[in-house]
């Protein structure tokens, strides 16, 4: 317990004390925080025995395979490209950085997208559907989405990727997302990242500086392009602001008129939103992980996280204390690639 605190804290004694802890009597949470202070400190015969102690189930996961194929590379270990290959060919955070690793091209972002169009009028038809679009079209959208996720019970995941795409059509990418989450079928990148609001994302990343992708990765991964969705924190839109940023936000641009309802107004919100990263991204240099990771946390546990060192982006957020921004980084970078 100590020693997993103390590499959440990021101590530089963490890692020897977790590895003195013998294998036998070494928690799961212990071994996965060895294995992300290894990584940190570059210890890649450490980080090997902490995957190794680690459950299958654990170890099954895209992350692990891929630390693992990176540590049998730099311990001179010829099988790590077998290992990479297995992970390559997804677009996902890791499947990218396997990619990179073996200097290929993203693959599943180059095949061509299937054509759905042929098979929606099979879901366009069922009387469940029917009813959850015209109650979407009738300004009733939560209990449109109950009749929604209620049919999709009763679906098998081809259908479910049909439906995806006619709710793209009806235009709700958010219902879009959501419905190919339940497949779990990562792979299907077109119905996963649908370019909405387009025009208005390259307006606002351009006025302010910073790359469309990114502020695409960002609003993919915190509204799914819902612009009237309010989390329990209070943050608002496209972008998902909260009310006390905005106001600071707008005050350094110069707008007078700002107020909390402006959030779900599209134009409005993707501003603010590109204007709060183009600041965060100037006051960590250029560093586009440790931007996304303040606009998630906060700028102010960006320092604290950080080492007095040079560390690959990835190594870094692989020790991000808070799992909430661990993930975050990945979705977002992933998003922006993507």
């Amino acid at each position: 317990y100590i020693g997993v605190r103390d590499a959440q804290n990021h101590s530089p004694y963490a890692l020897q004390k977790l590895a003195a802890v013998a294998q036998k009597f070494r928690s799961e949470d212990a071994n996965v925080w060895m294995a992300r202070m290894a990584i940190r400190q570059g210890d890649w015969k450490k980080l090997r025995n902490s995957i190794n102690a680690m459950s299958k189930e654990d170890k099954d996961k895209d992350r692990w395979r891929y630390w693992r194929a990176y540590s049998s590379k730099r311990l001179g270990d010829k099988n790590y490209q077998k290992q990479l290959e297995s992970i390559a060919s997804n677009a996902s955070f890791y499947g990218f950085l396997a990619a990179d690793e073996l200097k290929r091209p993203y693959t599943k972002l180059l095949q061509r997208e299937p054509d759905w169009q042929q098979l929606i009028p099979k879901i366009r038809n069922m009387k469940s559907i029917q009813r959850a679009a015209e109650l979407f079209n009738i300004g009733l959208p939560e209990l449109a989405k109950k009749e929604w996720f209620w049919t999709l019970k009763r679906l098998n995941k081809q259908d479910k990727l049909v439906a995806a795409a006619y709710a793209l059509q009806i235009n709700q990418p958010f219902l879009a997302i959501i419905t190919v989450s339940q497949t779990k079928d990562w792979n299907q990148v077109g119905l996963r990242f649908p370019l909405e609001y387009q025009s208005l994302v390259k307006k606002s990343a351009r006025k302010h500086g910073i790359i469309p992708a990114w502020v695409y990765g960002i609003m993919r991964r915190e509204s799914a392009f819902d612009p009237q969705i309010v989390s329990s924190a209070n943050a608002k839109g496209l972008m998902q602001i909260l009310p006390r940023t905005a106001k600071g936000v707008a005050k350094k641009l110069g707008i007078k008129t700002h107020r909390t309802s402006d959030l779900l107004i599209p134009e409005k919100n993707a501003n603010l939103g590109a204007a709060y990263l183009s600041q965060m991204l100037k006051r960590f240099k250029g560093n586009y992980v440790k931007a996304t990771a303040s606009y998630n946390a906060g700028p102010h546990r960006i320092p604290r996280w950080s080492p007095d060192y040079n560390l690959s982006a990835p190594r870094w957020s692989e020790s991000i204390p808070c799992e909430e921004t661990r993930k975050y980084v990945r979705a977002v970078m992933s998003d922006s690639t993507i």
